[in-house]
């Protein structure tokens, strides 16, 4: 798939993918401590390109388009989605039996402002990006890198649990579950 606008590059450099997961990280430090209200202890990137990747209990996913060809993933463990979502909607009624799914519109309000906030750093004069809506996974489960792809992740340790973002470029080889949709 080649870009249409030949002065945008089609992919990031690994050094761009490093600097824009550190960006995530402290991005959604900030969004876990302020709104949220959970203290983090730690935000640090995970070393190396990884082959495979245990999600949590609640993943959130979105795809940055155009020039990243980017799936970014935030996958939180129930404990610490739970003290976010009380953070998050402290104040505000909450009919019975509605607590799941706003929970799930809490974790896609989390990934949509922590990635369009990181983006930032990355502009490009006159030309914007385009993210997917989010999708919400419920469910643990283990992806693998394809071949021709790059898994990048970081991890916040909070009080509550653990959270897990994770960049998968390009993104083209996967469907918006993380499946891996090409052939090997």
């Amino acid at each position: 798939m080649k870009n249409q606008d030949a002065n945008v590059p089609d992919l990031i450099t690994d050094a761009e993918l490093d600097q824009f997961v550190d960006r995530l990280l402290q991005r959604a430090k900030q969004f876990l401590e302020t709104e949220g209200r959970v203290a983090v202890k730690v935000a640090k990137p995970l070393q190396g390109q990884l082959d495979r990747m245990e999600l949590k209990d609640l993943t959130s996913i979105l795809t940055v388009e155009d020039r990243l060809k980017l799936i970014v993933a935030f996958s939180f463990e129930r404990s610490l989605m739970e003290a976010v979502f009380q953070g998050y909607t402290e104040g505000v009624s909450i009919e019975p039996g509605e607590e799941q799914l706003l929970m799930e519109e809490t974790a896609g309000d989390c990934i949509n402002i922590v990635v369009g906030n990181a983006l930032q750093d990355f502009q490009l004069p006159g030309y914007a990006f385009t993210l997917s809506t989010p999708i919400i996974i419920n469910e643990g489960k283990s992806i693998q890198r394809y071949k021709q792809s790059k898994l990048t992740s970081g991890e916040i340790l909070t009080e509550k649990g653990t959270m897990l973002v994770l960049c998968i470029t390009p993104g083209i080889y996967y469907k918006k579950t993380l499946e891996i949709e090409a052939s090997e």
